[in-house]
């Protein structure tokens, strides 16, 4: 969280500057050609444009910056125990894509933790993250894939995810594998393998 703070200031504080480095300029410009109309209108419209930018620019950075502040608060509340509170904070930054929180949203579902158990949401949410590369939620999905839980039993899929997750040095995963292998034949393993290099390449091209 503090490196993501620290981008926040440090994107703000490179906004701020161009913004004075382009007064500046405009000032001097004006004083230079204060004589041509056409000039002045161009560089008004230029101006406009800068501003505008600058203002996407800025509530962009508010956006997420008050998106993270609230992951701080909910992961400080899932630490009290308050889920409920947890999950309320944690929300809107998974529904912005972050794959840390929706991975937090998916085990808030799975577990029933300050709402009711929903498998399929948990699913869902966990697919999301895993899709990102997120480690703890492919190994999660291979979980739910091997449990049968908000979706059919699977346990190629189950092997594809755990594979991804081991692939990231995720303990877990790595123990899961060994023992769903005992139970799937060699075509299955090689089709899960190979759904895996898939899934490999596409997350790292």
């Amino acid at each position: 969280m503090v490196q993501r703070s620290a981008l926040i200031n440090s994107i703000a504080a490179k906004t701020v500057r161009l913004r004075v480095t382009v007064e500046r300029l405009v000032r001097k410009n004006l004083l230079i050609f204060q004589r041509d109309t056409a000039f002045r209108l161009a560089l008004q419209l230029t101006m406009l444009r800068i501003a505008a930018t600058l203002a996407v620019v800025g509530a962009l950075l508010f956006s997420a910056g008050s998106a993270w502040a609230d992951f701080d608060d909910g992961v400080a509340a899932y630490k009290r125990g308050d889920y409920a509170t947890a999950f309320r904070e944690i929300r809107p930054l998974a529904e912005q894509g972050d794959a840390v929180a929706q991975g937090m949203i998916g085990w808030h579902y799975e577990q029933g933790l300050g709402i009711p158990v929903n498998d399929a949401e948990a699913v869902k949410w966990y697919r999301k993250a895993a899709e990102q590369g997120h480690s703890k939620a492919q190994s999660n999905l291979g979980n739910m894939y091997y449990e049968g839980k908000g979706v059919l039993v699977n346990n190629v899929r189950a092997y594809m995810w755990w594979s991804l997750a081991k692939a990231q040095r995720y303990e877990r995963a790595a123990r899961n594998l060994d023992i769903v292998k005992k139970q799937m034949t060699s075509a299955d393993i090689s089709k899960a393998q190979a759904l895996a290099s898939e899934m490999w390449e596409k997350l790292n091209n």
